[in-house]
């Protein structure tokens, strides 16, 4: 959990990048809904 929340903050600028937070919620609502493959990218991609 860690690493993502420090990935979300380091691509989003502590949700300052509102484009890049819009990404992260689509990523987080398909975790939610079982494809993690966005999200996982996200986070492996640093």
């Amino acid at each position: 959990m860690n690493k993502i929340q420090e990935a979300y903050d380091q691509q989003c600028g502590n949700g300052i990048n509102r484009d890049m937070q819009e990404k992260w919620n689509m990523w987080i609502q398909e975790a939610l809904e079982g494809d993690w493959t966005n999200l996982v990218q996200a986070v492996t991609k640093e």
